[in-house]
């Protein structure tokens, strides 16, 4: 943009906190024009109003082991040993998006205006996914949210930790369904 003479200005609405490092919140500048890899985050985090969880996982072959944090802010790619993140919700582009009406177009937030009804917040488990848990447990009513809280759970747990510890170190984890469910 420097050599192309574009000029950019200080914009108070694109700082949003972030997630540093564990347990470290930090402020972050997001707006486009600063942040050069923001792959998916938009579609997580889409402005400074929208509520979001996501389950960072260390990245393969992590220095310090497998771990796993959910998060509620936009992680830094190093919150876990550059590690890959699995939200709970995503939000679908709409047409403020497309469209953004005023020049502030190259922000992350288009215009800044908070989550509104007219974007659309889903959650990012697949029908596909849950029906494979309900048909683990028939009976039990499962909703996509305890999917990712047993997600979380399971990440945590040491009998799992121990059966797929080379698995973890090499790949993404892979969620299997328990033998049982206790109420």
């Amino acid at each position: 943009d420097v050599v192309r003479g574009k000029n950019h200005s200080f914009d108070e609405d694109s700082l949003i906190p972030s997630m540093y490092r564990p347990f470290t919140k930090q402020w972050l500048y997001y707006n486009r024009p600063f942040n050069e890899r923001v792959l998916q985050m938009p579609r997580i985090f889409p402005d400074s109003a929208a509520e979001n969880l996501v389950i960072c996982v260390s990245g393969i072959g992590a220095r310090s082991g497998f771990s796993a944090l959910m998060v509620n802010a936009i992680p830094n790619l190093h919150t876990l040993d550059t590690g890959q993140c699995f939200p709970l919700y995503l939000y679908d582009e709409d047409e403020r998006a497309e469209n953004p009406p005023d020049s502030r177009m190259d922000s992350l937030f288009a215009d800044h205006a908070p989550v509104t009804p007219g974007r659309k917040k889903r959650y990012a488990l697949t029908d596909e996914g849950l029906e494979h848990f309900r048909k683990s447990y028939p009976g039990i009513e499962i909703s996509k949210e305890d999917v990712f809280y047993y997600v979380y759970g399971l990440l945590h747990s040491p009998d799992y930790r121990a059966k797929y510890a080379d698995n973890l170190a090499k790949e993404l984890p892979r969620i299997p369904c328990v033998p049982g469910v206790d109420r």
